[in-house]
């Protein structure tokens, strides 16, 4: 006789919910903590590469971060502030320098200064004279 062996279903596991390193729950999307770490911003040499008045582009550059990171970078109230003070302090070299030169007598600095920060401007005169005379000898020729 053979023996009947019973067949016994496997034993059930119980689900357990999934969770990643950080403990989360295994949603996918963005975890907090994931990803390449921010870089800090470099609010000094912002602030004094800003003197010079560059672009989006040279800041990005300068500090080896993409365009991204950058428009980032300028949502932080810390971050416009060094931008705008060191794009005043590049402005007020640039005409402490423009000054200096004027002192010097040069005179295309004297003249560009003149216009730009007391609204003098080259006026031409037009004399009439000219254009009687010639009028007067148009006349003259029809007559004659």
């Amino acid at each position: 006789m053979s023996e009947k062996k019973s067949v016994q279903p496997a034993p059930k596991t119980t689900s357990k919910k999934r969770t990643h390193a950080k403990g989360n729950p295994g949603r996918g999307g963005a975890q907090p903590g994931a990803g390449r770490p921010k870089k800090p911003i470099p609010y000094a040499e912002i602030e004094k590469i800003s003197r010079l008045h560059p672009s989006d582009e040279e800041i990005a550059g300068f500090c080896g971060i993409s365009r991204t990171t950058l428009e980032d970078w300028k949502k932080d109230p810390e971050y416009q502030a060094c931008v705008e003070r060191g794009r005043a302090n590049g402005k007020l070299n640039l005409r402490r320098t423009q000054m200096a030169k004027a002192e010097q007598g040069d005179g295309t600095m004297l003249v560009w200064l003149g216009k730009n920060m007391l609204g003098q401007a080259d006026k031409a005169e037009v004399k009439h004279s000219h254009v009687q005379i010639v009028v007067q000898r148009l006349a003259d020729e029809e007559q004659g």
